[in-house]
């Protein structure tokens, strides 16, 4: 609706960025001798689309024809034979940006190497002009409670003007967190020399095992299982003190055939007491290798926290398992329902997102309001320290997420087809009706590339917007999704793109001449846009009243520089804008010294022309370019 009361309104002039997974590791694993399948369990591809590589979107429009990637995924190096291939999840979340708006030029980086590099592909994407980034990757040692380095490379990029979309996460509730920890009880076998933490009390006796349900896990998933607690991280923080306090964290009941590691990938089921003066979190991962030929068993498993003896004892400790959306997955007793939103989305330069499924949007005629995701991440979590790992005077609190969008929208090739998934569009309206020719993109991960995308066509209106103008026009013409507003599940609500746009002030119009050098005969293309201005009046080579957005054909009829300058009206004021056309004389036609002959390299281009018309087959009227 925005683009169609805007029609030079396309992105135009802006560029986007996105950190993600991997953009075209498609194109290597469907080359011969690859060894990565296209189909079954471990394939690259289960749903079909195997051939849509970055080549064949750019070539039928899904994206941009020349995407910048400035690096890419190591595509053959994916952590087999646990992991899955990439899945080209960041060429997904371009196409989404390239839908809605589709003249943003595009650019790419990889986050899944490390998140030092995650950080320096931040700074690298703004020093390559984006102006919009978006990301959809989280790390399971991000800090809660201080800012690590993505956050703080996210906060950099933002105070040189760069407006940063995150996706909040996609693991709803599932969390665990004591303000008042106690660990009273002596621990035994693999706790010996601990004491456990107290989840609860049942009948008077202190209950230290806290039970999470875990539903079957296909080949590849993984969950993590994450524990910190109110003391300063080292990781991005010269100078930082580090945990004073020695957790360990300990699993049992793991499903058959599954595997629990730890972050460097190997396998134990007990954590062990961190050292003194190390990042104040321990994680184990639980999961379905990918070479496993079958799922895992529904179970729940139990998890320990003991506290070395001896050591002083944290203020605050909290439990967040990070499922991604599985569904099934809960904490079975003592469940807080605390925080999930971890990490660099929560970066005070930074818009999280949460999702809502497009279908159950009042655009689409079914919903009163937006039905927030169940796995939405949930925010709210302080921040307790700076990033010397100093602890602050007073916490801070943040509103995160900031707003919510659509979710399970069409891609050409990434998701899973919509029937039979047990999600169902219900719409009646035409536009919001799935394309079952394509698969279905959901998470915080397909929400947050609306956003960025609408931001650029916020930019694309008027440059000279800051970060905070955007975040504050989406987040103030955002539809409430319910209960208090902002609150710590949907923020400020779903996200309305003309609305947030009629909220800004109007910029100074924005005049492109495409091409702006020509030669005398020549014609070049003027265009112009002035978004939520009322009127507009053109001065120098043209004149008379304008629309608000138009394009016109020019041809001069001399040479020279001819100034196009058009001045707007808005509600704020008059405010002008030009553009130079440069005329240059025409090139001479005829060669010298030989009465107006064509040159030598005119005829031996018109020879091989000649040869390539007769050599092509009678009936195809074109030769084959070479």
């Amino acid at each position: 609706a925005l683009r169609a009361s805007n029609t030079g309104l396309d992105g135009s002039g802006v560029t986007v960025g996105v950190l993600s997974d991997s953009f075209n590791c498609y194109g290597v694993y469907d080359q011969p001798g690859s060894g990565v399948p296209a189909s079954g369990v471990r394939g690259y591809a289960p749903y079909g689309f195997a051939s849509d590589d970055a080549t064949f979107d750019e070539t039928n429009g899904y994206l941009t024809a020349s995407v910048n990637v400035l690096e890419e995924a190591p595509c053959t190096q994916y952590g087999q034979p646990l992991q899955l291939p990439f899945a080209d999840e960041g060429r997904a979340m371009l196409q989404i940006i390239h839908d809605v708006a589709p003249g943003a030029a595009l650019a790419f980086y990889t986050a899944s190497n490390t998140e030092a590099d995650f950080a320096a592909g931040i700074g690298a994407l703004a020093a390559a002009g984006a102006t919009v980034i978006a990301d959809d990757v989280g790390y399971f040692d991000e800090p809660f409670f201080q800012d690590g380095i993505v956050a703080q490379a996210i906060d950099a990029a933002n105070a040189k003007g760069v407006a940063y979309f995150s996706a909040a996460g996609n693991n709803g509730q599932i969390s665990y967190e004591n303000t008042a920890p106690m660990f009273t009880t002596l621990g035994s076998g693999n706790n010996a020399g601990e004491h456990l933490l107290t989840f609860g009390m049942n009948g008077g006796t202190a209950v230290t095992s806290l039970p999470v349900r875990i539903p079957a896990m296909f080949p590849g998933e993984f969950i993590g299982l994450i524990v910190q607690w109110d003391q300063p991280y080292v990781t991005g923080a010269p100078g930082s003190p580090g945990a004073s306090s020695e957790i360990d964290l300990c699993l049992t009941g793991a499903p058959a055939n599954s595997v629990v590691v730890n972050l460097d990938g190997s396998s134990m089921t007990c954590t062990g007491p961190n050292s003194p003066g190390v990042d104040s979190t321990q994680v184990l991962i639980l999961g379905n290798p990918a070479s496993n030929d079958n799922n895992t068993s529904a179970t729940t498993i139990d998890l320990v926290i003991g506290l070395k003896s001896g050591s002083p004892q944290p203020n605050l400790i909290k439990v967040v398992v990070a499922a991604d959306g599985a569904p099934g997955t809960s904490i079975a007793q003592f469940d807080t329902q605390s925080p999930t939103l971890q990490g660099h989305p929560g970066a005070a330069g930074a818009a999280a997102v949460g999702a809502s499924f497009f279908a159950q949007t009042p655009a689409c005629g079914v919903d009163a309001v937006a039905v927030l995701e169940t796995y939405s991440s949930t925010g709210g979590d302080p921040i307790l320290f700076n990033t010397s790992g100093v602890r602050l005077a007073a916490a801070q609190t943040r509103q995160k997420p900031n707003f919510v969008g659509p979710d399970g929208v069409n891609t050409s090739f990434f998701g899973f087809p919509l029937a039979g998934s047990g999600f169902n569009d219900t719409s009646t309206v035409p536009q919001c009706l799935n394309d079952a020719s394509f698969n279905n993109f959901f998470g915080t991960s397909a929400a947050t590339p609306h956003a960025a995308a609408i931001a650029a066509l916020m930019r694309q209106a008027n440059p000279a917007l800051t970060p905070t103008q955007i975040y504050d026009a989406l987040q103030s013409t955002a539809l409430p999704m319910g209960g208090s507003t902002p609150d710590y599940l949907s923020g400020y609500g779903f996200i309305q793109a003309d609305a947030a746009m009629a909220s800004l002030p109007a910029g100074a119009p924005v005049l492109k001449l495409s091409p702006s050098t020509i030669s005398l005969g020549e014609s070049s293309t003027l265009s112009w846009l002035a978004v939520n201005s009322s009127s507009c009046a053109a001065s120098g080579s043209w004149n008379g009243s304008q629309s608000i957005d138009g394009s016109q054909k020019l041809t001069p009829a001399a040479t020279g520089t001819l100034t196009y300058t058009l001045t707007c009206t808005s509600a704020a004021g008059s405010q002008k804008s030009s553009a130079n056309l440069t005329v240059q004389a025409a090139a001479a036609s005829g060669g010298g010294g030989g009465g107006g002959g064509l040159d030598e390299l005119s005829l031996l281009a018109l020879t091989a022309l000649a040869c390539l018309r007769a050599a092509a087959p009678r009936g195809r009227g074109a030769a084959p370019q070479g």
